[in-house]
């Protein structure tokens, strides 16, 4: 039974496994001739700053720089997957010279050019400044609208950290602009706050809030030759005649209802209940019906209307046409 399995193992199919064995040993050799060959390429290594402490770098500078390198394949895979940075240690501003002594994990390969060979470094202080804050205001606010408060920011300064060379230079920092044309249905607006350094930033807040108060104008129109209408009594079967039908109506209304309503939308009457039983001279008062709420009545003329009644002797028609001079009661009585 042991020398069939080993049979099996070993001397079947001989030739095969032999073949196995040097073919799997090729592929070795070739995998290891490969990895060592001497190649060529550029590696993209990142910088690492270290500063004082409240310090800042306030130059551009480059973030990588690009090192062409020569080695074998391995060595250089080896570097690419460990991401190596460059470390740069510094107390105040200086121009690195970049070398490979700059670089340890090089000492397996050789550095053929470095892109930037040099880099110059500025550093400052970060301070910081407590500046006012600033907000302008463009367009016009919409035509029959007016501010019952004007815009008020809610905060008033702001505190920015920078480089001392740039803060010295700041005296305020200003917002976004309100845009009055579109505040109408509206209290407040957000605005972000705007530095126009990328080496500033703010130390707390980023925005602030801008309120206020819009009210609608009202304007005053006139209306004039608006006609009387005559409730409850029929004028010409009862024998009465008004002396003025037409009035003039002066009323108050919001500007967005300025051109919503024509004259004929605004009645005047005068209600002549019990007119049988009117003196030869009455006086009534005029009433208004306005076909909105918000429109109010600030005066009208005249605010009565005078009417007489005929004599069965007077024609009617007649004094439709020609009125005649008002006559008191008492010359009338002599007359008779």
């Amino acid at each position: 039974m042991l020398i069939k399995t080993f049979y099996n193992i070993i001397i079947k199919n001989l030739h095969l496994k032999i073949i196995s064995v040097i073919l799997a040993f090729i592929v070795f050799l070739a995998v290891q001739i490969y990895n060592n060959k001497e190649v060529i390429q550029s590696l993209d290594i990142n910088l690492s700053l270290s500063l004082p402490k409240n310090s800042m770098v306030v130059n551009k500078i480059p973030r990588k720089v690009s090192i062409l390198v020569k080695g074998s394949l391995s060595e250089i895979k080896k570097i690419k997957k460990e991401n190596i940075s460059l470390p740069i240690h510094l107390k105040e501003s200086k121009t690195i010279i970049l070398n490979e002594y700059n670089i340890s994990e090089f000492k397996n390969i050789d550095m053929i050019q470095i892109i930037p060979k040099t880099i110059d470094i500025v550093i400052e202080k970060v301070v910081e400044k407590k500046v006012p804050i600033q907000f302008n205001i463009i367009n016009e606010i919409p035509a029959g609208y007016k501010y019952k408060e004007k815009p008020k920011l809610n905060k008033k300064f702001v505190t920015i950290i920078g480089p001392k060379s740039s803060i010295d230079l700041l005296n305020k920092v200003y917002s976004e602009p309100l845009n009055q044309s579109d505040i109408i249905g509206s209290e407040s607006k957000i605005l972000k706050l705007k530095l126009e350094s990328s080496l500033l930033r703010f130390k707390n807040i980023r925005e602030v809030s801008v309120s206020y108060k819009i009210v609608e104008e009202f304007i005053t129109k006139e209306i004039k030759n608006l006609k009387i209408k005559f409730l409850n009594c029929d004028l010409e079967k009862n024998g009465i005649v008004a002396l003025k039908n037409k009035v003039k109506l002066v009323v108050k209304m919001p500007y967005s209802l300025k051109n919503k309503f024509t004259n004929s939308d605004f009645f005047i009457y005068a209600d002549l209940k019990n007119c049988s039983n009117f003196e030869y001279l009455t006086s009534i008062k005029l009433s208004i019906a306005v076909p909105h709420k918000k429109i109010s009545t600030k005066y009208i003329i005249p605010a009565t209307v005078i009417l007489k009644k005929l004599h069965k002797k007077e024609n009617i028609h007649n004094n439709k046409k020609n009125i005649p001079k008002l006559i008191s009661p008492k010359k009338e009585k002599v007359k008779k």
